[in-house]
């Protein structure tokens, strides 16, 4: 999903044809979140996400953690609810061994 007409950017959902056999509903909730529902037992819910990096103004930032935080509390209780994207940033230790990057951005430390 892009910004309308384009093709450049937003995020997507790629699933092997037995899971999209039991897809019931996508829905583009802005150009860098996206929710698929398959049909399981329970119910999952698939939160795709593209997080602005620290470089972007800090109200894409807020925008882009309440929206995820919206579709997150909508997905209903009994459902497994599965969040993957690129998240630009680093978790855990400011020093861990092996990180790409050293120390923790404002994403890390806001969000």
């Amino acid at each position: 999903t892009g910004s309308q007409g384009s093709t450049i950017g937003g995020v997507g959902i790629l699933l092997s044809p037995s899971a999209s056999g039991n897809l019931l509903s996508v829905e583009k909730i802005t150009d860098r979140i996206i929710v698929a529902e398959l049909s399981s037992n329970p119910q999952t819910a698939f939160i795709a996400c593209y997080c602005p990096t620290n470089t972007n103004d800090e109200k894409l930032a807020d925008n882009f953690y309440s929206g995820l935080k919206g579709v997150t509390v909508s997905v209903p209780f009994h459902s497994f609810l599965i969040i993957a994207g690129d998240f630009n940033d680093q978790i855990g230790r400011d020093d861990a061994l092996f990180a790409y990057n050293k120390g923790t951005s404002r994403n890390g430390l806001k969000h």
